[in-house]
């Protein structure tokens, strides 16, 4: 229940949690592929 009120008022995420894993970030993940055309490459240039 208590996963429930966090997430309702907004609040469940990792920070919070303290949770040791890695925050996503969506500008890092935008600057690896905002040259690159649609199925050509994947983000880690493969």
């Amino acid at each position: 229940a208590s996963y429930s009120v966090l997430s309702a008022v907004g609040r469940l995420s990792p920070q919070v949690l303290k949770l040791s894993t890695t925050v996503y970030d969506p500008s890092v993940h935008y600057h690896q592929v905002r040259d690159s055309w649609i199925g050509v490459r994947t983000p880690d240039g493969r």
